[in-house]
């Protein structure tokens, strides 16, 4: 079983700069360098909680993201109250899927553009979809 973790990035003054999910911690810490995320060059500390299922991480992550409120954080915060349906139901990387793939399916035809998560987790619990 792989292990996923929840990091935390700190600033030198002790501030919560951003809270992310991973399996390899150090690696996706290198691809925010290489994206170069603004929170990444005020960073100098990074902690990292290990969960026994990415299912696991995923909530602490969504719980975390809500109430520690890390400065840099944006989607996790916004979506959180539809995220928080499903950290209660237990959100599998299949609905997950199904949400991604509802997105992508309804772009607009103008711009492109998908459709938010948020607004793909609403279809989803609306249209009560499961794992099935």
């Amino acid at each position: 079983m792989t292990k996923s973790n929840v990091y935390r990035a700190f600033s030198g003054d002790g501030a919560l700069l951003y809270v992310g999910k991973a399996n390899n911690v150090p690696s996706r810490i290198a691809q925010h360098k290489n994206v170069k995320a603004k929170w990444i060059e005020f960073c100098v500390r990074v902690e990292a909680v290990p969960y026994r299922c990415e299912q696991d991480a995923f909530n602490a992550e969504m719980r975390a993201i809500r109430t520690e409120k890390p400065l840099f954080n944006v989607v996790g915060v916004k979506d959180f109250y539809v995220s928080e349906h499903f950290i209660r139901l237990g959100m599998t990387q299949e609905m997950q899927r199904k949400v991604n793939d509802w997105c992508a399916d309804n772009r607009d035809e103008g711009t492109g553009k998908m459709p938010s998560f948020s607004e793909g987790c609403r279809q989803l619990i609306e249209r009560g979809l499961s794992d099935g």
